[in-house]
């Protein structure tokens, strides 16, 4: 022990004789809390300027008049409440074309544009053609991925209340028909056509209720899509386009749940092909027959055009089912029907013999070969020039719905890259609607519960009590209800160990890195070898703990320094400021132990471990990210580490106390102090001969 104080003491006086080393000395001291301290200050709020970051934004949108003439233009109360919004530097452009060539140069860093359709859709969401109202979002992904992920919050909260919007509007809009049958009812007495009303607008809603289904259920179909997209790493490019044409199948609502719209197109084209095969081959068998001199053969030919006409009013009836009908697919099914039958005229069957040959004569079958002839004319004219151009319209407008979105897609795809990323913003909207769609459905489930009760009701009571029971079923505020189904649930949220702010959240982590620099740094200034000349009668445990009592001293001042500023220089948030100083205390000496053990076991090599080990702790020790989003690497040694305890102990400081889980943690931290006993005192033993020959061959460099 006397030796131990002895190199201490002398020590302390070539510090205090050597006044640049004892200002290098001061100086390590306070290096490390200057690394904690302007770490903590940046990321104190880093959300609190981002008022500076610049996002285009403008709205293309029509306008919607309704039927009782007011106008209505959603695009327009977007734009305005955006200029309400200084969360964020909205700059107000033009037109689309300067918002998203900005977005490619990089002056903004990202651009909503409000779709030309967007309040039209919002108010005509139950239509036949059913359109989802749309924002168009362009984000630069280059240019900074703190800010894209900053933009990319904003666009969803700007989707959110979208969504919000949507829903009150369509509720009320019902609410507000409800209420017109009330009125109605009061004034004229309509009682039996106000029972037929309602019983007409429950179809509707019921019919409203399967559309809103089968969107679900295509988005359901959409996902799987983007989930197979996404592990696809070598085809990414290509996987987006294709999950484009998944998102544009997933929007054809009615009648096509069970068929992509690749799929669709392409038995509609199949069923075209058919139907042109068919004509070609009535025409052919038709210039035969009456080219012929056999009516046996003329027979043939007719019977074979009857099968093939057969055909083409099966496809056309097909198509004619289909999403793609029109007026011009109409009058080909009924020319189809024409010629099928002027063909049946003969018996279509097996060729038949002298019974049929001598009731058809040779003037008769030519004459009917003539008819059919004009009638193949007309059917192959019509679909040369209209027919084809009508069906395809016909798919073009059912691809249409989310043609926006492909676009925009493929767009995003070939400018950023990013595909992973963007699938999963993808499938996060597709969430985010759905939750629309189906807080919308709870909604038009509640108004059609509520009219076949009032139905059920009406009929269980007397004549003269029925129209009161309907006025007094179908009243209410359609603004009301609309705020209320858009918004159901109230969330009440109770923080759990309350964070002030960002930058006392990551506070614990740096602290506790900087005393881990500053222990390194002190094994980088300060030798770990004591002068054996000096000591001829000290053995190698009093030169050990000799030398480490000056690096134990420095490190305590560390970090009674790094503490003392992050309470009172930067007023970081903290419950139990003792317990602190002593967590920082125990760190401290934790980190300074084991690092001076390595370097004076292994010299140079010890402390490039230590530089090993930070690198390893400052990515997986659960400093900033949770553990469980780390590699799997990282969840498997970061318990192996002092790091994640070190933290830990600051935290339960700072926020509050659970149970003994501070204590558990600073026993953690009191294992890797006899880790680093063992190693100083018994390990060194072996690699003292090994030390000694590398720190002569270093020598030997004249650099190291």
């Amino acid at each position: 022990m006397k030796n131990i104080w002895k190199i201490f003491v002398d020590d302390i006086l070539s510090l205090v004789k050597n006044f640049f080393a004892l200002v290098i000395v001061i100086g390590i001291c306070f290096l490390p809390a200057l690394y904690a301290w302007f770490n903590i200050y940046s990321n104190w709020d880093p959300y609190g300027n981002t008022g500076a970051l610049k996002l285009a934004a403008v709205s293309v949108d029509k306008g919607y008049t309704d039927e009782n003439g007011e106008y209505h233009n959603q695009g327009d109360s977007i734009i305005e409440n955006l200029h309400e919004n200084t969360a964020i530097d909205w700059q107000f452009v033009d037109n689309s074309d300067e918002a998203i060539e900005g977005v490619y140069s990089g002056k903004y860093y990202a651009a909503v544009v409000v779709d030309e359709d967007f309040s039209y859709n919002m108010y005509n969401a139950f239509t036949d053609e059913i359109r989802r109202p749309t924002l168009h979002f362009y984000e630069n992904q280059k240019k900074n991925p703190v800010a894209t992920k900053i933009s990319d919050t904003v666009i969803q909260n700007l989707q959110n209340t979208i969504n919000v919007t949507f829903t009150e509007v369509v509720v009320r809009e019902v609410f507000k028909s409800a209420n017109k049958v009330s009125e109605d009812i009061k004034e004229d007495d309509g009682l039996d056509g106000a029972i037929l009303n309602l019983k007409h607008l429950r179809e509707d809603l019921d019919g409203y209720q399967v559309t809103i289904g089968e969107i679900i259920e295509n988005d359901a179909k959409l996902q799987q899509s983007l989930k197979a997209a996404k592990n696809d790493a070598t085809n990414l490019q290509q996987e987006a386009r294709n999950s484009a044409n998944a998102a544009r199948s997933s929007s054809i609502a009615a009648g096509q749940t069970e068929t992509s719209l690749a799929e669709y197109s392409k038995n509609v084209n199949a069923a075209l092909n058919e139907v042109n095969n068919s004509i070609t081959e009535i025409e052919a068998f038709i210039g035969a027959g009456y080219i012929s001199t056999d009516v046996k053969d003329m027979e043939t030919y007719l019977q074979r055009s009857a099968k093939d006409a057969a055909n083409i009013v099966n496809y056309l009836n097909i198509l004619a089912a289909s999403k793609v009908h029109g007026p011009i697919l109409k009058r080909n099914l009924d020319r189809a029907n024409e010629l099928y039958a002027i063909l049946q005229e003969y018996d279509i069957g097996e060729p038949t013999i002298a019974g049929n040959i001598v009731a058809h004569n040779e003037q008769q079958m030519k004459s009917t070969l003539e008819k059919a002839g004009g009638k193949v004319s007309e059917l192959k004219s019509a679909y040369n020039d209209n027919l084809v151009a009508e069906v395809n319209n016909g798919l073009k407008e059912l691809g249409g719905v989310l043609d926006d979105s492909n676009s925009l897609l493929n767009s995003a795809g070939d400018t950023f890259g990013s595909l992973k990323t963007m699938f999963t913003a993808i499938n996060n909207t597709v969430d985010s609607a759905n939750v629309s769609l189906q807080k919308t459905s709870e909604a038009l489930s509640f108004v059609n519960n509520r009219i076949k009760s009032i139905i059920g009701d009406v009929d269980t009571v007397d004549n003269s009590d029925k129209i009161q029971a309907l006025v007094n079923g179908l009243s209410g505020d359609p603004k009301v209800y609309g705020k209320f189904f858009s918004q159901p649930v109230e969330v009440k949220t109770e923080a759990v160990y309350p964070i002030e702010n960002y930058g006392s959240a990551v506070a614990p982590f740096y602290s506790t890195l900087a005393f881990w620099v500053g222990a390194l740094i002190l094994t980088a200034i300060i030798k770990v070898h004591p002068d054996k000349k000096k000591y001829p009668d000290a053995t190698k445990r009093q030169l050990y703990f000799g030398r480490y009592v000056l690096y134990w001293i420095l490190g305590q001042l560390q970090a009674i320094i790094i503490v003392l500023g992050d309470l009172y220089l930067l007023h970081v948030q903290c419950v139990h400021p003792g317990l602190f100083m002593l967590a920082g205390s125990i760190i401290a000496t934790t980190f300074t132990l084991l690092i001076y053990s390595f370097v004076i076991t292994w010299g140079d090599v010890g402390k490039a471990l230590a530089v090993v080990i930070v690198v390893i702790q400052i990515a997986g020790s659960s400093g900033t990210y949770p553990i469980e989003l780390l590699p799997e690497f990282f969840k498997k040694v970061y318990i192996f580490f002092p790091f994640p305890y070190a933290i830990n102990a600051i935290r339960e400081c700072l926020c509050g106390m659970y149970g003994n889980d501070y204590i558990k943690y600073l026993c953690s931290l009191g294992i890797f102090i006899i880790v680093a006993l063992v190693i100083g005192l018994l390990v060194r033993i072996p690699f003292e001969p090994i030390n000694h020959y590398m720190e002569e061959r270093m020598e030997d460099t004249e650099m190291m």
